[in-house]
C-alpha cells in the first residue's frame, strides 16, 4: 500500500514502508529457521534502516554530561533551574511547555526505558538522548514534539541558562528507541558541541 506521492521505488514515509516491508515479508516463506523470530528480525533491521534517514536532535546546556561523551541534555538542566524565584510568565511557559511532555500531568508523555540493574550497563550509562527530528506523539501533527522541546528550551533559557539546538545523522549505536526518541552511544568524538 503506497501513497501515490511515492515513487515506484520509495515509499512516502516510513509508515508506508512498514505496510510494504511487512506484505513482502509475509508474502515469502523462509527457507528454514522460525518464521516469527526471522520476520520480526528482518522487519526491525529494515525498519531501522528507514529510520536512519531522518535527523535526530537533542537540545543541551553548557555543562558536560556526568558519565557521557557530550553536554548535559534540557531535561536534566531544567531541574537545577528554580522557577519559584522566576517571573509568573516564564514559570508558566515552563510548566505549560514541561508537562506537555509528561503523561500523568495530561500530555502525551516520552517513554523512559526500565534500563535499570543488570540492564543499566556501562554503554548505557555512557548513552545520549536524541529526538528523531519529524517525530510526533499519537494523534499529534508532525514535528510537534520539537516544536514543544523547543517551547521548553525557550523558557528555561528566559531564567538565564543557555540552551542550544544540535542536529547529527548519527547519534550512534541506537541502545533504545520508540517513535519519539533514540538512546544512543555516541561513536568517540562524534557528539557535536553546541557551547
Amino acid at each position: 500500500m503506497k501513497l501515490a506521492s511515492a515513487s515506484k521505488d520509495q515509499p512516502a514515509n516510513v509508515h508506508d514502508f512498514e505496510i510494504d516491508l511487512r506484505a513482502s515479508l509475509m508474502a515469502s516463506d523462509p527457507p528454514h529457521g522460525n518464521r516469527r523470530s526471522r520476520l520480526s528480525s528482518t522487519f526491525f533491521n529494515a525498519y531501522i534502516s528507514a529510520k536512519e534517514m531522518l535527523m535526530y536532535v537533542r537540545f543541551v546546556c553548557a555543562d558536560d554530561h556526568p558519565t557521557a561523551e557530550g553536554e548535559l541534555g534540557m531535561f536534566e538542566a531544567r531541574r537545577w533551574i528554580d522557577f519559584s524565584v522566576q517571573k509568573g510568565s516564564i514559570q508558566r511557559a515552563q510548566e505549560d511547555a514541561f508537562w506537555w511532555f509528561a503523561a500523568k500531568h495530561g500530555g502525551p508523555g516520552l517513554a523512559y526505558p526500565s534500563l535499570k540493574g543488570k540492564s543499566r550497563t556501562r554503554n548505557v550509562r555512557k548513552s545520549l538522548f536524541w529526538f528523531v527530528e519529524d517525530s510526533a506523539f499519537p494523534h499529534y501533527e508532525k514535528g510537534s514534539v520539537i516544536r514543544r522541546a523547543r517551547d521548553l528550551a525557550w523558557a528555561i533559557t528566559q531564567t538565564g541558562a543557555e540552551i542550544r539546538e544540535i542536529k547529527t545523522a548519527d547519534p550512534g549505536r541506537i541502545i533504545w528507541r520508540d517513535w519519539v526518541q533514540v538512546l544512543a552511544l555516541p561513536n568517540p568524538g562524534s557528539v557535536p558541541r553546541a557551547l
